[in-house]
């Protein structure tokens, strides 16, 4: 029979910090390979951090809170330059991953900077052979998702 690893987790300390992004949602208007004609909107997010482009699903209900300073990440991208990035990202994902047949026609409806929560979490666990070890994992405040983050 074998014998179960002993592995014991222990959370430390969480700590919730706020990421900037730029939602910028546009209007499009473009036929794909089967002439169907595609009209809609698509949300754009731009991380303010490092510039990042995505695109962004419906975003959950917002709401308006007041946080410390420093929990919120300073934004290192310029708001102008954000906008230049999400317009590039969307009008080249639309064409490549969606077969347009002709640039699509993109218009600016609305934008905004929204923050979404995450948690930094201080993790520690006890394991029989490699003794005691700590990691910190991010975690997103809305949709749970976590990764390792590197030391």
């Amino acid at each position: 029979m074998k014998k179960k690893k002993k592995t014991s987790l222990k959370l430390k300390s969480f700590e919730q910090i706020y990421y900037p992004y730029l939602k910028i949602i546009y209007d499009v208007k473009t036929k794909v390979f089967t002439k169907k004609n595609l009209n809609g909107k698509v949300s754009c997010l731009v991380d303010l951090v490092n510039g990042a482009e995505a695109l962004a699903s419906e975003m959950t209900e917002q709401q308006d809170i007041e946080v410390e300073d420093d929990k919120v990440l300073k934004r290192k991208v310029e708001l102008e330059d954000a906008k230049k990035k999400a317009l590039i990202f969307i009008k080249n994902t639309l064409r490549h991953k969606m077969k347009v047949l002709s640039m699509p026609k993109v218009e600016f409806e609305y934008e905004e900077v929204v923050y979404k929560p995450f948690w930094i979490i201080e993790c520690e666990t006890n394991h029989k052979k490699k003794g005691i070890q700590e990691f910190f994992l991010l975690m997103d405040g809305v949709d749970g998702k976590y990764h390792v983050l590197q030391p």
